[in-house]
C-alpha cells in the first residue's frame, strides 16, 4: 500500500497517511464507545 520510493515528497505524504489513519481510528473509537 505505502510505497516511499514512489514519491520524492514521501516525508508529507507519510505524515498525511498517518493523519488519516489517526483520525479514521479515533472516529471509530468514538463510534465504538457511543454505540
Amino acid at each position: 500500500m505505502a510505497r516511499p520510493h514512489a514519491l520524492p515528497n514521501n516525508k508529507e505524504a507519510a505524515l498525511r497517511s498517518q493523519t488519516l489513519r489517526l483520525a479514521s481510528l479515533l472516529c471509530f473509537t468514538m463510534y465504538s464507545i457511543t454505540d
